[in-house]
């Protein structure tokens, strides 16, 4: 079963977790659409990451959680952390 979407607007974060997001999603937009894990495994997360800029520039990327770089992966934790 999948959770729903989560959606964060950095206005509405503390100012070092906001900082830290706009940093990350900055080399973000260079990703490929999809990362794949060097080999499938079970049991594993896959997370599909949207950015949205104020500007209309957005970017989607689908990663498997050992596929994805750590940048990616930080995102998700700092998302995680600020929706629990």
């Amino acid at each position: 079963m999948m959770p729903p979407p989560v959606t964060i607007d950095t206005a509405a974060l503390p100012a070092d977790t906001a900082r830290r997001l706009e940093e990350l999603a900055a080399d973000f937009f260079a990703l490929p659409q999809s990362l794949g894990a060097p080999a499938r495994q079970a049991d594993r997360f896959q997370y599909t990451i949207r950015v949205v800029h104020d500007n209309g520039r957005e970017h989607t990327v689908t990663c498997n959680e050992d596929g994805a770089p750590e940048d990616v992966l930080e995102m998700v934790r700092l998302v995680q952390k600020e929706t629990h």
